[in-house]
């Protein structure tokens, strides 16, 4: 299976439209997968950033996560421009 980046930028409200209709998002390549975390379950990001974060839909705030080391960080704004749904390539 290849995967191609889709071309559209994307703000928050897409990617987490995104991630409810079931579609993978990654960040700046495949390697790092966008997830929709509770707040009230992250706690890094309760120590890190208040409830409110930029991210935070519904009580749910966009994580990053790397897929091998599950290695993750909350992302800032100017990193979702690097954010794209991954499709198979017809």
């Amino acid at each position: 299976m290849v995967l191609v980046k889709t071309s559209k930028i994307m703000n928050v409200e897409d990617i987490h439209a995104a991630l409810n209709a079931g579609k993978t998002v990654n960040w700046s390549s495949k390697l790092y997968e966008i997830k929709q975390t509770s707040v009230r379950t992250n706690t890094t990001a309760l120590q890190e950033h208040d409830i409110n974060h930029h991210t935070t839909r519904n009580g749910l705030m966009l994580d990053c996560r790397c897929v091998v080391n599950y290695f993750g960080c909350l992302l800032t704004e100017s990193e979702l421009v690097d954010c794209f749904i991954s499709e198979k390539e017809s």
